[in-house]
């Protein structure tokens, strides 16, 4: 299942993928002192939370694989044949 989520502008991309790069880490690190901290006396409202700040840490990696993707920093390259092109009037005209 392929999303593209298209931000024209390239402080936007980069807003975002800063944006990624912080929740990111962010969450990581909160959660790594958050189960350290209560590792035995864990309930279930502490599981929740836990819960929360993995999903904040995949927000953020989506954050940063959209800008990564708009940026054109992934190895995935979009194929679009512009309308002008030869390949698009011989199939046109076919």
């Amino acid at each position: 299942m392929s999303h593209h989520i298209e931000i024209r502008s390239r402080s936007g991309n980069v807003a975002l993928g800063v944006v990624g790069v912080i929740y990111l880490l962010g969450a990581i690190a909160t959660l790594g002192w958050y189960v350290i901290a209560s590792w035995g006396a864990a309930g279930l409202l502490d599981r929740l939370l836990q819960l929360a700040l993995i999903g904040s840490a995949v927000a953020g990696a989506a954050f940063l694989l959209i800008a990564a993707d708009n940026l054109h920093l992934t190895g995935r390259r979009r194929r679009q044949t512009p309308p002008d092109s030869p390949a698009h009037r011989r199939a046109a005209a076919v």
